[in-house]
C-alpha cells in the first residue's frame, strides 16, 4: 500500500483525464445528465411558479374583499389614526391615489395616434445586423474597407457539445 501525500496509509486517487472515447463518453454522460437535470428543474420550477400564482390569485379572488373590509374595520376600531394594519404575516396598507388617466386600451390608442397624433409615436431604432454584415462584406470585397463596428474574424474551427438525438446524416 502506498503512502498518501499527507503521510496517511490511504491510497492516492489517480487523476482523471480524457484520453480515449471511453473517458470522453464518461465526461459527456456527466454533462448530458447535468444538462437534462437543469432542463427538468427549469420546467418543474415554471410549473410550480404557475401553480403558486394560480393559488395566490384564487385566494385573493375569494378573500381579498373580506380581508380589505376586515382591515378597514380594524382601522375604525382603533381610532382610524393610521392607514396601516400590521399582522404577523403581512402589512395591510391603504393609500390615497390621486385621480388620473389610465391607458386601458393600448391598441386603440396606438391606432388613434397613428392617424391623428403622430408626435406621440416613439420609433425604436434597431440595427439589421444581417444586412449590415452583407454591406460590410461588399465594401470589404470592393474597396478593402472595414465598416465601423465590424471586425474581421479569421476562419477557425469551433467546438460544441450537443445533447439529444443525432440528426439524419450527422456524423458520429
Amino acid at each position: 500500500m502506498s503512502t498518501g501525500k499527507n503521510g496517511s496509509d490511504a491510497p492516492q486517487a489517480t487523476e482523471f483525464h480524457v484520453v480515449d472515447e471511453k473517458t470522453a463518453n464518461w465526461v459527456l454522460r456527466k454533462l448530458a445528465n447535468l444538462e437534462a437535470e437543469r432542463v427538468r428543474i427549469e420546467e418543474q420550477s415554471k410549473k410550480m411558479i404557475s401553480s403558486v400564482r394560480t393559488d395566490y390569485d384564487e385566494i385573493i379572488r375569494r378573500y381579498g374583499d373580506e380581508l380589505e373590509a376586515w382591515a378597514r374595520q380594524e382601522l375604525l376600531d382603533h381610532g382610524n389614526r393610521k392607514k396601516t394594519v400590521h399582522t404577523f404575516h403581512a402589512t395591510l396598507a391603504f393609500r390615497t391615489v390621486a385621480a388620473h388617466l389610465k391607458l386601458a386600451e393600448p391598441d386603440e390608442a396606438l391606432k388613434y395616434v397613428r392617424e391623428h397624433a403622430r408626435e406621440h409615436l416613439v420609433v425604436i431604432e434597431k440595427l439589421n445586423a444581417t444586412t449590415y454584415r452583407e454591406e460590410a462584406a461588399r465594401r470589404m470585397q470592393q474597396h478593402g474597407e472595414i465598416l465601423p463596428g465590424i471586425e474581421r474574424v479569421p476562419e477557425q474551427e469551433s467546438f460544441a457539445i450537443r445533447f439529444g438525438k443525432k440528426e439524419e446524416g450527422e456524423e458520429a
